[in-house]
């Protein structure tokens, strides 16, 4: 069957608040006619949408997310989760590939707001002139020994995705990995696909980082996405790579109101999906 675009949801706070409430939206609708390439090393449209459905489904809580990721993508998945700074990844895999998939913000959880809102920049991992948002680096210490550890990461190529917090999250992760997997005896890095991501470090880490993970990471922003310019630059902050824009000025979004909508992350999962249809 030929591939078919997907309408994008309507404009809605609840959409963006709120993912995991959305009922209406079916992970990984078409995986059969645009499996993941695993292998791929450089941008590749499939991934970025199956990555893009991968950290919106990291909402969901673990009894629906791990029926998803198996019954629509053939992924078996367990949640890590840190409760001392209440942060929550899922692992997904097959027998060839693993998903690290982070929880992004939830607005009614006062730790991820404290997250978000510790921006002093600190030191990363000892790398000289290297520094980086202190909440995220907090968020991801504590769930990080489990992920070094976990067995469904040997042996596979190890996919970075996230949406928001996540994003920044799967970024700095992505970017450990890929210094430590051979030491820890993991897998090799696929990559990182973010969507929605604040700004993450200084110059110093952004630079590191590039070199480093540049020409397997990629950078997604949906049109006037407001998360996605904090916190800002006048602090020391700089992004990572280069932004791939998508989306467009969808005239039933209020101007008022797009920087939000436009965070929306179904609204990647639609738009990526679209792009792949677009290509083929």
């Amino acid at each position: 069957m030929p591939r078919q675009k997907k309408p994008l949801p309507r404009p809605s706070f609840s959409l963006v608040l709120h993912p995991e409430g959305d009922r209406d939206y079916k992970h990984f609708e078409g995986a059969a006619e645009a499996p993941f390439e695993n292998g791929a090393s450089t941008m590749s449209r499939a991934n970025a949408w199956w990555l893009a459905d991968s950290s919106l489904l990291a909402y969901w809580d673990q009894a629906e997310a791990g029926k998803r990721f198996a019954n629509a993508a053939g992924l078996t998945s367990r949640l890590i989760e840190g409760k001392q700074k209440d942060t929550q990844c899922y692992l997904a895999w097959n027998d060839a590939l693993a998903i690290v998939a982070f929880r992004g913000t939830q607005s009614d959880k006062l730790q991820d707001l404290i997250t978000d809102a510790t921006v002093p920049l600190g030191a990363w991992d000892q790398q000289p002139g290297e520094a980086v948002h202190s909440g995220f680096l907090e968020a991801l210490d504590v769930v990080w020994k489990e992920i070094a550890e976990a067995e469904e990461l040997k042996k596979r190529r190890v996919w970075f995705t996230g949406h928001s917090l996540g994003a920044g999250l799967a970024t700095l992760g992505g970017d450990r990995f890929a210094r430590e997997q051979s030491g820890l005896g993991l897998g090799e890095l696929g990559g990182i696909y973010t969507f929605g991501s604040p700004l993450i470090g200084n110059r110093g880490f952004v630079d590191g980082f590039n070199r480093r993970c540049g020409d397997r990471s990629f950078r997604f922003v949906n049109d006037k996405d407001g998360v996605t310019r904090v916190p800002p630059r006048v602090l020391g902050y700089r992004h990572v790579n280069t932004e791939r824009l998508v989306g467009f000025d969808d005239p039933d979004v209020p101007l008022i109101s797009e920087p939000l909508i436009d965070h929306t992350p179904r609204r990647y999962a639609v738009l990526l999906w679209n792009g792949l249809v677009e290509s083929s």
